[in-house]
């Protein structure tokens, strides 16, 4: 979860010294990896409209994110404080584009990291999904190396005319790496909406937010794992897939690591 930072949604960061960028860039594969399937409920093309997706087809080297898909993709400056920080936890971190983020081989690779201090977050959101209200909000993701203390929240946040409106969150898919992707559901002081998927972090999986005037669903690989019509948002949200220091559970050891990948993102909007 944030608090805050959508009044400061500008990509603002210094290039990290060559060695640190050689040190952490990733070595490359001799083969492509081979492309996951996108998996989806069916849903009626009179309610819903293909506004915008990218396979990442364009590479964008570490330390230049977002460079050549700046038209289309933003991230949390450096050295922005992830949820960890703003809570005061002893092991925290801050984001930082510039060693985390990167696309290649149609992958957007999101690698967090730990040295002796803080932890290295990540969080980068389509610019097409920044002022949105209602939408199909489609990713396909895995965790491709899973360490105990990092974690996802993926999110539906108040835009910047609407911060803080009515104190809506929508969350999924959201948790530790270590535990099950959920999706949460939080409005104001009225009590958390949860549900449960039941897959595993580290395994390729289509989600799915459904989010129309009158409910919320949330699909994975097609399949509903929850829906409500109760603390519906009525307000523009943005859409952000944040990563970060796990909150819950143990914390990320140093000289460690944890990496997701995303092979796909989509966006829908509500027409009716």
């Amino acid at each position: 979860m944030i608090r805050g930072f959508w009044h400061y949604l500008v990509v603002v960061f210094s290039a990290p010294a060559l060695s640190l960028v050689t040190l952490l860039a990733p070595a490359p594969s001799p083969h492509p990896a081979a492309r996951p399937p996108i998996v989806t409920a069916w849903a009626d093309p009179a309610q819903w409209q293909l506004t915008w997706l990218t396979n990442f087809s364009v590479d964008v080297p570490l330390g230049e994110f977002p460079g050549a898909v700046k038209s289309q993709w933003g991230a949390y400056p450096s050295p922005w404080p992830d949820t960890a920080t703003q809570r005061g936890y002893s092991v925290h971190g801050y984001y930082d584009p510039a060693t985390t983020t990167w696309i290649s081989g149609g992958f957007l690779h999101l690698r967090l990291w730990r040295g002796t201090g803080s932890i290295h977050s990540a969080a980068v959101y389509p610019l097409a999904t920044s002022n949105v209200r209602y939408g199909r909000f489609i990713e396909v993701a895995r965790v491709s190396k899973s360490t105990p203390g990092y974690k996802s929240a993926h999110l539906l946040w108040p835009s910047k005319g609407d911060q803080h409106t009515n104190g809506y969150e929508i969350d999924y898919p959201e948790s530790e790496w270590t535990y099950q992707p959920s999706a949460y559901v939080h409005h104001g002081n009225a009590p958390q909406i949860t549900y449960d998927t039941g897959v595993s972090w580290d395994t390729w999986h289509t989600y799915e937010i459904r989010w129309a005037p009158d409910y919320l669903a949330f699909y994975v690989d097609g399949k509903l794992k929850g829906r409500t019509t109760r603390d519906v948002p009525n307000v523009n949200m943005a859409w952000i897939m944040q990563n970060e220091s796990a909150l819950v559970g143990p914390s990320a050891p140093m000289n460690s690591s944890a990496t997701m990948e995303i092979s796909h993102v989509e966006y829908y909007k509500y027409v009716g």
